[in-house]
């Protein structure tokens, strides 16, 4: 109820005479009320409902009699537990017009390969990779990590590990520039790591729903630490082309391509290809066949080429 000085109080009615109200309030236990005071108040059936300043109140009835219940703000906030930073954040994000997606979800895959032959040569690979990719307004995120182990006649012939941000954003109609960063190691080549950073600008000479395909030039600063040898700094220009490719809803061909030149020693070149072709058998269920070359001129001889294909099983989420 509000009274004529603004005060308002709220608890259980007891009963009225033709001059005052008596309530039992918890605080103050209980208290008679003159009626001419009374600017407002709400009763219903054998319920008095009084309006606290803070929330409106609720009420209970057992059948027994008239009981009011009114809870304040100050109340709910003691039995709510303390909201961080993260959870104001969703709960914000609730109240966002139906449709309306404030962070759109990455598209991922996750795949799992085993290649394994027995005869005069007993031979197993195994290879799991991470594809995730995500589009927002004018840019396009890419994310990819692969980890390859495989094994002949009981000797390590593949112990390989890679990762890949690539970020993409539209300055005008077909044109981009990006931003990639690599992350590689491989214990055969005796590289224990390899970090590369790269600017580039390209085109996007087909832009379709079903059909994408880019190429630009670009310029990288590269590190890499070996196990038998110092470390070495190269800076390099490169040519990047990339193809995605959607024949129906099941089949996808997806193909890269870097050629990649160091500005002091041209010999020391690198080439990379990798073209893979996607089935899905369910709307989560994929099956990949997967070809990768990769050519390094400033390696050993022996270490040099590295070429293979991957079968694999996939599952997206």
């Amino acid at each position: 109820m509000v009274l004529d000085n603004g005060d308002r109080l709220s608890g259980e009615y007891l009963g009225e005479s033709e001059s005052e109200l008596r309530l039992r309030v918890d605080y103050l236990g209980e208290v008679s009320l003159p009626l001419d005071r009374i600017v407002e108040q709400m009763r219903e059936k054998s319920e008095l409902l009084v309006e606290d300043s803070d929330v409106g109140a609720t009420e209970e009835s057992d059948g027994s009699g008239g009981e009011l219940i009114a809870e304040s703000e100050s109340e709910e906030e003691d039995l709510e537990p303390d909201r961080g930073f993260f959870s104001g954040l969703l709960a914000s994000i609730s109240d966002l017009p139906e449709g309306m997606v404030p962070l759109p979800e990455w598209e991922k895959r996750l795949q799992f390969g085993l290649n394994s032959t027995s005869g005069r040569k007993d031979q197993s690979n195994l290879n799991y990779r991470l594809d995730m990719q995500r589009k927002f307004e004018a840019s396009q995120m890419n994310f990819n990590a692969e980890y390859s182990y495989g094994e002949a006649n009981n000797a390590t012939t593949l112990d390989r590990l890679s990762s890949r941000l690539r970020w993409r954003k539209d300055i005008s109609p077909g044109v981009f520039y990006e931003s990639q960063t690599l992350y590689s190691a491989d214990a055969i080549k005796l590289i224990d790591a390899n970090v590369e950073q790269k600017l580039g600008l390209g085109t996007r000479f087909i832009d379709g729903e079903s059909s994408t395909l880019s190429a630009g030039l670009g310029a990288s600063g590269r590190w890499r630490e070996f196990a038998d040898s110092t470390d070495e700094v190269a800076y390099l220009v490169d040519l990047f082309q990339d193809l995605d490719y959607r024949f129906s809803d099941r089949f996808r061909v997806k193909q890269d391509f870097k050629f990649a030149i160091p500005l002091e020693e041209s010999d020391g070149y690198e080439i990379s290809f990798s073209a893979a072709l996607t089935s899905a058998v369910t709307e989560s269920i994929n099956l990949s066949i997967r070809y990768e070359l990769g050519f390094d001129n400033s390696l050993d001889e022996e270490l040099k080429e590295d070429r293979r294909f991957i079968s694999s099983l996939g599952y997206a989420f």
